[in-house]
Formats: C-alpha cells, structure tokens, sequence
C-alpha cells in the first residue's frame, strides 16, 4: 500500500464507510482504490492507469492492474493505458457515493484521455456505480 503524508485536504466525514477517517485525503482515496479492487474481475487484464489529481495534496499518481492485483504509486508513468483527470476533492465525494461517475463526467469533474473503455471498467473494478447522493 502507497503511505503519503497527509495532507490539508480534506473530504469530510464519511457517511457510508466505516472505514473512512474523520477528514480524508489522497492518501486515504487511493488506500480505498486497493480496499475496493474485485481481484476475480481482472483475470489476464493488464493495465496502467494514470491519475492527475489537482487540488491540495494532489499530484501525478498512478495505478498498474497485472496478475490480479492493484498496485498504487506517487508520480507517472511514461505510457499509461488511460489518463484521468480530477480534483482530489472530487475523487472523495466520488469514493464516498456522494457523487455518480456519470454526472463528474458530464459536469466536467473528470476527464479522460486514451482507452475509454478501459476507464469505464475500472468503475465495477473499484466498486464505483452511478447510485447518486444518499441512494443506496
């Protein structure tokens, strides 16, 4: 598991996951990209997901998908099968269930470079769905 520094962000309480602390950051957002990862979905897949994420505490970081497992680490990769684009906030209230994928998408919250259906996999991959705020 990637260990960051905390940082100032901070996403709020959390209203669905036990496991989520008090305020949560980038640290705590891509520990829950490993908590979520379905190993079974990912039989022969192997890819590399680059995250830009802005905001404080924000940065390059990506993700390699291979042998059915997730691996998270700081900076970039030199040829990422998929670059996402978003707000460190943003990732949070997405992970949190307080905002639907396809409405970040269409409000310009996200953006998508490179294998599109690569990204909209990694949505059942980490256990995101487009359930908005207080659906469960």
């Amino acid at each position: 598991m990637l260990r960051l520094p905390r940082s100032p962000m901070s996403c709020g309480p959390a209203p669905r996951l036990e496991e989520m602390p008090e305020s949560a950051d980038i640290a705590w957002a891509l520990a829950e990209f490993e908590r979520r990862f379905a190993p079974a979905s990912v039989e022969g897949l192997r890819a590399t997901v680059l995250l830009l994420l802005a905001g404080s505490g924000g940065g390059p970081f990506h993700l390699t998908i291979e042998g059915g497992r997730l691996e998270t680490h700081a900076g970039r990769h030199a040829h990422p099968d998929v670059q996402i684009e978003i707000r460190v906030d943003d990732l949070c209230r997405l992970l949190r269930g307080d905002l639907a994928p396809h409405t970040a998408f269409l409000e310009g919250r996200v953006h998508l470079l490179g294998d599109g259906a690569l990204a909209f996999r990694l949505r059942a991959l980490l256990g995101l769905d487009d359930r908005g705020p207080g659906q469960a």
